[in-house]
């Protein structure tokens, strides 16, 4: 049995010590120096198993370090540009005609353009072409998994009722992951078919490498293609939540400080101070100050 960390308060488990502004992922990391590479923590009554994989480097290296990223510089650069052109045709075909501005809503334009960030380099797909391919079964699980990601369920506090799942919440869960999973899958299974018929890109994506590192490299215990799916979808969903908040926030930080002159440097290590959004999304007139022809 994996060892049990110490620390743990009456009902609210190990949920105390999240509660600072160090990461979540720093502190299980430095509780993983002490217990081990598996350990088990209580989140209110429930048992929690954390395990620390070599899955982590991974992405370290292969996704997020300077070399890898430069790599993908192209992409990133063809990807702002078509974000751009995009809205540039909006503003061409809603602006108002008294203050030539159109009104656009930054959350899911932002979110969008991370996404098809993301899924580029992990997956090898645009994210708005392959929601729009399959009549957008993306959005609504995805939407799902934010929510029960932040949610509180009863049977978080009284796991003894989970089996009544008195709010239905655990169905929908179940619901969704099932369509998270099978999403994952057959991404997996189109870059094993590419890869034993010799047609992947040059290019290979996040997904190929990891393929590749874990036929060499076997995990006791753990399923290579479950570690896989895993890992893409939650590098996914992380990058696309905490990446547009990012965004929409310098944004709002922008939109509140329009006296800052023209071309002056924005000190990207300042903090706001923001410590939640509006309810609302966050919508800003924008108007073009480039010519046309530098959208096209």
């Amino acid at each position: 049995m994996p060892p049990s960390a110490s620390g743990a308060w009456p009902i609210i488990g190990h949920l105390h010590i999240f509660k600072t502004q160090i990461p979540a992922h720093i502190t299980l990391a430095k509780m993983a120096e002490k217990y081990g590479p598996i350990f088990t923590i209580k989140l209110g009554l429930s048992r929690a198993l954390i395990v620390t994989l070599m899955a982590r480097k991974i992405t370290t290296v292969q996704l997020l370090s300077a070399a890898r990223l430069a790599k993908f510089e192209d992409v990133r650069q063809r990807e702002v540009a078509a974000w751009m052109k995009d809205i540039h045709e909006r503003w061409e075909k809603n602006k108002d005609g008294s203050s030539n501005k159109v009104m656009l809503e930054m959350d899911s334009l932002l979110g969008d353009l991370v996404l098809n960030l993301m899924f580029l380099m992990i997956v090898g797909k645009r994210y708005v072409e392959y929601n729009k391919k399959n009549d957008d079964s993306l959005t609504e699980p995805m939407r799902k998994f934010n929510h029960f990601i932040g949610g509180f369920f009863i049977s978080d506090m009284f796991p003894y009722l989970k089996w009544l799942d008195i709010d239905g919440q655990e169905g929908e869960m179940k619901k969704t992951g099932k369509a998270m999973n099978d999403m994952a899958e057959e991404w997996l299974e189109e870059h094993k078919r590419k890869g034993e018929c010799g047609e992947g890109n040059e290019e290979k994506d996040f997904m190929d490498i990891l393929l590749s590192i874990l036929q060499v490299e076997k995990i006791p215990e753990f399923d290579a293609d479950t570690i896989n799916k895993a890992t893409c979808l939650n590098l996914i969903v992380a990058a696309h939540e905490a990446t547009t908040l990012a965004m929409v926030w310098v944004i709002a930080v922008l939109v509140n400080n329009q006296e800052t002159p023209f071309g002056e440097p924005i000190d990207m290590n300042g903090r706001p101070g923001i410590t939640y959004l509006k309810a609302t999304p966050l919508e800003v007139l924008l108007s073009p100050r480039l010519p046309a022809h530098l959208y096209e």
